[in-house]
């Protein structure tokens, strides 16, 4: 969570809250808007553009990491290739 969340759901009540918490936590598991009250879905709609851009920087560092993984493992490959050749 971000601090300036914190900051911002001050004025709603704990049921508000939670339900609001709720909705992020699943929206970021599973990336479906959830069903909420009036009051949680005008905060979540203010936080969801910060949610989507995390996971927009997730899923690019999720392919930067597989790519570096796949040239590491074909360094491998190739440095075994070049040591069993006669």
């Amino acid at each position: 969570m971000y601090c300036d969340f914190v900051e911002r759901t001050e004025r709603l009540t704990d049921t508000q809250f939670r339900e609001l918490f709720n909705a992020i936590c699943h929206y970021a598991q599973f990336r479906v808007e959830p069903t909420m009250s009036d009051r949680a879905a005008d905060y979540f709609q203010m936080f969801k553009p910060t949610l989507d851009g995390d996971y927009q920087r997730y899923l690019a560092q999720c392919e930067t990491n597989a790519r570096i993984a796949a040239e590491r493992e074909e360094k491998k490959r190739t440095n075994r290739n070049e040591l069993h050749e006669p």
